[in-house]
């Protein structure tokens, strides 16, 4: 067997025995003719703007869901050095932002997205107000770069 360039198969076969031979050749016909290649371009060309919309609301979902995620998982880590009430109001936009994920409204996404944001970032500077306010905790690195040093001799010995 043989396959060409345009992806023709070509198959011959020989019976040793009684020297007969067989060919066969075989080739797509799934190809397109201009006339299919036209209309799918077409279709394709108006359907555009709804692929661009439907692109838009993928696009927001996964921001809106991705928020979502890191804001419940930075609550759920410091709950316990955040103000009850700051944690509630996050709480309730990010119920209210599951809710819409499962509408799918697209404009609603946009404006969830914009409070579960602003609500973040209220949590953030909160508690990075508590982190500075209590000094911090010192990492390893600080305690390594406060501990005394000692001087060190060194002897050069010449020849």
């Amino acid at each position: 067997f043989d396959i060409d360039a345009n992806g023709i198969l070509h198959v011959s076969a020989k019976d040793r025995g009684t020297g007969q031979e067989q060919k066969i050749q075989i080739t797509s016909s799934s190809g397109l003719n201009d006339d299919e290649i036209n209309r799918l371009v077409n279709e394709a060309q108006t359907h555009a703007s709804d692929d661009e919309e439907k692109r838009k609301q993928i696009e927001t979902r996964n921001k809106l869901d991705g928020l979502v995620y890191s804001t419940e998982k930075l609550v759920s880590e410091n709950r316990k050095k955040l103000p009850e009430a700051e944690t509630k109001v996050v709480d309730e936009v990010v119920a209210e932002a599951k809710k819409v994920l499962e509408e799918g409204s697209a404009d609603r996404m946009e404006e969830i997205y914009e409070r579960l944001t602003q609500a973040s970032h209220k949590i953030a500077a909160v508690l990075y107000q508590t982190a500075t306010a209590d000094g911090g905790s010192p990492g390893p690195d600080a305690q390594r770069r406060t501990r005394r040093r000692r001087p060190v001799t060194v002897a050069l010995m010449t020849r």
